[in-house]
């Protein structure tokens, strides 16, 4: 009768263990300094696309919010020259929703990061 010794070894990580990485440089001198070189690599990689997300993101936020601070200034100053135009119902109502935007846009905001956090 013969036996089988089966050994399984699991890695998680960019990085093989130091026995690996020890077997790989007695196959050919320096494959391990090309594994490193190879992680390195990887996550500069990584790091550099999460910055350009990051500002991404960061420019959507400011464009809507100046484009929707415009918005509302040109609904409110709407509101006052239908006022000043005699036409005072119509300038009251655009006036409560330029105003109604801005309160609602608010209560979303303090939802939106009351979920995050």
């Amino acid at each position: 009768m013969s036996s089988i010794l089966l050994t399984e070894t699991k890695i998680s990580g960019p990085l093989p263990s130091p026995n690996v990485l020890r077997d790989y440089d007695a196959v050919q001198p320096g494959f391990a300094e090309r594994i490193f070189a190879m992680a390195e690599k990887e996550q500069g990689a990584r790091h550099k696309f999460a910055n350009r997300t990051n500002v991404a993101e960061n420019f959507g936020k400011v464009a809507g919010l100046c484009l929707a601070g415009v918005i509302t200034l040109v609904g409110i100053g709407g509101s006052f020259f239908l006022i000043y135009a005699d036409k005072s119902l119509e300038g009251f109502g655009t006036l409560l929703i330029a105003l109604a935007v801005l309160v609602g846009s608010a209560a979303y905001r303090h939802r939106i990061s009351r979920v995050k956090n």
